[in-house]
Formats: C-alpha cells, sequence, structure tokens
C-alpha cells in the first residue's frame, strides 16, 4: 500500500505506538524511527524516510506542536499533497496547519469503529489511491457490521521455478503455517525440513519438496545440498530462534549468507540488536504484525523482491 510515515513527539511515544501498531493491523506499510538501528545515522534516515513516503501522518499533540523535528516533517507533508493530521489532544495545530481537517482520535482506545480513526483509515486510503483495507463501515453503531475484503498477493513470474529453503526455528513451525500457504499459493517452490508439522492441508503438504533431512542422516550435509539447491533462503527470525539459539537454524542463515542467497524477515518484534551481525547488514522484512487470511504489505514486497 506504499510507505506510510508518522510523525510525532517523543513523549507521545505510548499513543505513536499504538497508532502505529493498529495501521499495520489494518494493512498500511508503515515506518516510523522504532526501527532505527542503533548504527543508523538519525537524521539521515529521517530525510530519506519522508522523502520515500507517498502519506504522513502527523501526531498534534501538546508536546508535537513544540518539536521542530515534527514541525519540519508536517511542513514536508503540506508542500507535497500527502498530510494526514491527527488530533491527540485538547489544542489547536500551529499556524498554517489549522485550516486542514484533521482525524480527532482523543478518545480513542483502539476500536476500529471509532469515526475518528475510521477518518484517518479513509484519509490515508484517498491519498495513497487505494480502497480502505478491512475497514468495518458502519454509519451507526447499532447497524451489522461490513468488513472489506483484502487484496490479494501479487503472483510472481516465473515463480515456480523458484526454490526457497526456509530457515525457522522448529517450534515455529505452526505459527509459520499462513505465511507457507501464501507462498505456497503465489508459485514458489519450498524446501522445509519435516513439513508434517505444519499442519497444511494434504494439497499443499504435497507441493513441499520432500528431500527431508532424515533421522540419523548427516543433518549440515543435508542442510549444504538443499541450500546449494535452492535459489534463496528465507530466514524467519523470532523470539523462540534468538532464545533457544539452536546451531541448526544458525548453520542454515549462515549457509545462505555466504553463498549471497538469504532474505530475511521478523515475525516477531524482535530487535536488530538481538538479531546481531553479520545478519544485520541487510535489511530485514517486518512481518511481527502478520495476521492470517488479512493482506500484509510487507509480505508482498518481500514475495516481490525473492522472484526479482
Amino acid at each position: 500500500m506504499g510507505p506510510v510515515f508518522l510523525s510525532y513527539s517523543n513523549p507521545d511515544r505510548p499513543r505513536a505506538q499504538q497508532i502505529a501498531h493498529h495501521l499495520k493491523l489494518a494493512g498500511f506499510g508503515l515506518w516510523w524511527d522504532a526501527e532505527l538501528s542503533g548504527a543508523d545515522s538519525f537524521d539521515e534516515v529521517i530525510r530519506q524516510k519522508v522523502d520515500e513516503a507517498r502519506a504522513i501522518v502527523v501526531l498534534w499533540s501538546r508536546h508535537s506542536v513544540r518539536s521542530a523535528w515534527v514541525l519540519t516533517e508536517a511542513d514536508a507533508a503540506l508542500r507535497r499533497g500527502i498530510l494526514v493530521p491527527v488530533l491527540l489532544d485538547n489544542i489547536e495545530p500551529p499556524l498554517g496547519f489549522t485550516r486542514y481537517q484533521y482525524a480527532d482520535l482523543r478518545s480513542w482506545n483502539g476500536e476500529d469503529s471509532h469515526p475518528g480513526w475510521q477518518a484517518l483509515v479513509r484519509a490515508l486510503s484517498r491519498i495513497l489511491g487505494i480502497a480502505p483495507p478491512e475497514q468495518i463501515r458502519t454509519t451507526d453503531p447499532g447497524l451489522k457490521r461490513e468488513t472489506v475484503p483484502s487484496r490479494s498477493y501479487n503472483a510472481p513470474k516465473g515463480a515456480s521455478d523458484i526454490r526457497i529453503f526456509i530457515a525457522h526455528a522448529t517450534d515455529d513451525k505452526p505459527r509459520l503455517k499462513a505465511i507457507i500457504e501464501v507462498l505456497l499459493g503465489v508459485g514458489f517452490r519450498l524446501w522445509i525440513d519435516k513439513p508434517q508439522r505444519i499442519g497444511l492441508v494434504p494439497e499443499l503438504e504435497q507441493r513441499i519438496l520432500q528431500d527431508r533431512i532424515k533421522y540419523g542422516g548427516d543433518w549440515k550435509e543435508a542442510i549444504r545440498v538443499a541450500i546449494e539447491q535452492a535459489r534463496l533462503v528465507l530466514g524467519f527470525w523470532s523470539r523462540t530462534a534468538i532464545n533457544q539459539k539452536r546451531e541448526q537454524f544458525h548453520y542454515e542463515l549462515y549457509q545462505g549468507l555466504i553463498h549471497q542467497k538469504l532474505q530475511q524477515c521478523r515475525i516477531d518484534d524482535v530487535s536488530y540488536e538481538e538479531i546481531g551481525t553479520p545478519y544485520t547488514f541487510a535489511q530485514i522484512a517486518d512481518l511481527s504484525d502478520f495476521r492470517p487470511g488479512a493482506f500484509h504489505p510487507e509480505l508482498d514486497i518481500l514475495i516481490q523482491d525473492m522472484a526479482s
């Protein structure tokens, strides 16, 4: 759905985090400064993300109206015609921004049916040129709610020729089910050790490449051969993968890295510091708020990147 930049003042971080979380759940491709790593140059990254944004959500509060950073970001959004103002406190936006209609979230507690939240989703969708994503449409709280179907993932050309090795913590297999279904659905050929533990329907399970690591076999050699035959290694970082520190998972990632085949994503809100080098030298897709059955823009972008 295109990148959305969230501008806010640091004292409002808890409220910004709640808004960021719900915007991601709604399917918007969002960036905010919580995704900065310790090695990033703050000024440079912020400037780049503002330039790349197709919409900028500005959270006006009693703190942000005095923030030079927020005012600068809001001014950039205004000049480009991509400003989406949001009101958090009983204040008036700064001079120059008062005549723009804002989404009123002063009384919002995370409800999809809140008129201010619906106004925010509609405004973002209009600027991005899309239908409101999975938005509950109601004109009266007593009316039956209607959910707008989410969009489909784009199936890349030639996906059936792309063999992908799935690197993951064994305990995460059930959690990966919905993502694996998407990857199989767009046509990729996947190698997963012991796919029977994922819980796929038999028709999909049969499409998994079946040369698994055999009990009693040399697992390092089996992995080496499978990665050698794959075009890509897709690594899934999770809280489990970090805490368990399994040798096999790290061996799979390392093989992907040294063969320049590694792509990575997060399925939990783990930081770059927790993942550590050398893996954080590359961009890592954030699927931590992925929901089964809902379109996730970050996964769609990852799919296109894996096919390019």
